[in-house]
């Protein structure tokens, strides 16, 4: 685990929320002209996915999904097979999000 967490900007590819658990496990992607460049998976334990989703919503007017920006505050842990996320305090910055909609409505 890296001594500090860390702001990360990246598209969540994927969601992939376990409705049994309750816990999410996004597939973070950066992308470049279209290709996936880096990827990345993190855990949102169920609680923090409840109140992201919760803040998100009542926030952006839509729940978190598939394809949209995020930026997430996160701490690293690091094994020889993978690296994972976890989020420092579970909540997507909902001001990113925001901006980051409204920018793909008017653009």
């Amino acid at each position: 685990m890296f001594p500090s967490a860390f702001w990360v900007r990246a598209e969540m590819n994927k969601l992939n929320h376990n409705a049994f658990s309750g816990h999410a496990y996004p597939e973070l992607v950066e992308k470049s002209n279209g290709k996936v460049i880096s990827e990345m998976r993190a855990t949102l334990f169920r609680s923090v996915f409840q109140r992201s989703n919760e803040q998100f919503e009542e926030s952006v007017g839509q729940p978190l999904h598939d394809g949209i920006n995020v930026l997430l505050y996160v701490k690293i842990s690091f094994s020889p097979i993978y690296v994972r996320t976890r989020s420092g305090n579970g909540l997507p910055d909902v001001r990113f999000a925001r901006a980051n909609l409204l920018d793909n409505y008017v653009g």
